[in-house]
């Protein structure tokens, strides 16, 4: 959906089919490792999160804050990516943006809205 939309879409590394640790991708320090290689990535011009981040509070305090200051970039995610963009406002003051782009959104499962009632 988005490359139909125009943009470039790199897949990070830990979305290869197959990969996990417990109900993660990866150990902690191996997540912080890939997030803080995406925050130096001059070409990476916004990080979206396929899913929620049930594991963010792991990698928390392993993510290089220097990295998102030299070179501010949008994050996008939703439930337990809250807790980074908490951490990343809290120590960058860079802003995140709550939505369920990656997956559940611009994937095609947006419900359809139920139409107002009559006389409304």
């Amino acid at each position: 959906m988005l490359e139909q939309l125009g943009f470039r879409v790199r897949r990070a590394r830990l979305l290869e089919a197959g990969r996990h640790h417990w109900w993660s991708a990866a150990q902690p320090a191996e997540i912080a490792e890939e997030f803080d290689g995406l925050l130096r990535d001059p070409e990476v011009r916004a990080i979206m999160a396929h899913d929620g981040g049930q594991t963010a509070l792991g990698y928390l305090d392993l993510i290089d804050h220097e990295a998102i200051t030299a070179d501010p970039k949008p994050i996008l995610g939703y439930s337990d990516i809250s807790l980074l963009h908490l951490v990343l406002y809290a120590h960058t003051g860079l802003v995140g943006f709550h939505a369920d782009w990656a997956t559940p959104g611009l994937g095609g499962r947006w419900q359809p809205a139920p139409a107002a009632p009559s006389g409304a």
